[in-house]
């Protein structure tokens, strides 16, 4: 693993993750992600050829990788100024499609909302767009959009599921919960690549600590939650 990370940036992050205080504990979660990184492309090879899903695809940095190795590659991404990109930067991919909705565990419409000061930086803040109203996001410029139930979705999905990327902002704790404790879900998945959001979202802490916990313990499928 070591030589496809890069042995200095590697060995740099493994040696601060062990200094005290603040610092050891940024460089561990840096050494973490480093690692999930490895993992995820480790992960692609793996399961060429089958179905990839990337739940919270902003403007299509891992769909567009994902889709060097899957039969297809099914990207959801409900902001609508990050959905126009992601339209433009996969457009030339045959094996993509995409769907500009957000992705939970009902069908229903749901409201989302944009990070305060959105418009100083748009198309990066897209990438804090969330359905929970965290204190960081503004909640008088909430919009309407769909959403699609992913574990019904995922259930109906014709190919072998090999991966999904979750950056959903908040929303990847339900998605989670289904998958780990509901009786829906009847699809096989090999891996789950899952960025949480504890920061953000402290009313969610007791629901993430059960779920890495879970997580942590579970084989079918992989789950990896230090993704970035």
């Amino acid at each position: 693993m070591v030589h496809i990370l890069g042995e200095f940036m590697f060995t740099k992050y493994k040696i601060l993750a062990k200094a005290p205080g603040k610092l050891g504990r940024r460089y561990c979660n840096k050494l973490l992600r480093l690692e999930a990184e490895q993992c995820f492309k480790d992960a692609l090879e793996e399961c060429k050829g089958m179905a990839f899903i990337d739940i919270g695809a902003n403007v299509g940095k891992y769909t567009n990788q994902m889709a060097g190795f899957a039969n297809i590659v099914l990207s959801f991404e409900p902001d609508p100024l990050a959905f126009a990109s992601l339209q433009k930067n996969t457009m030339e991919l045959q094996n993509v499609k995409l769907f500009g909705s957000a992705a939970g565990v009902e069908n229903s419409k749901v409201q989302i909302y944009r990070r305060k000061g959105f418009d100083s930086n748009p198309m990066f803040h897209t990438e804090s767009t969330s359905l929970y109203p965290g204190s960081h996001l503004d909640l008088e410029k909430g919009f309407v959009v769909e959403q699609i139930d992913i574990i019904e979705f995922m259930n109906g999905c014709e190919s072998e599921i090999g991966l999904v990327k979750i950056d959903a902002e908040g929303a990847e704790v339900p998605i989670l919960e289904e998958i780990l404790w509901g009786k829906r879900l009847q699809k096989s998945i090999k891996y789950i690549f899952a960025e949480t959001h504890e920061r953000l979202f402290p009313e969610f802490e007791k629901r993430y600590y059960n779920i890495r916990r879970t997580a942590a313990q579970t084989d079918t499928p992989k789950i990896n939650l230090n993704w970035h």
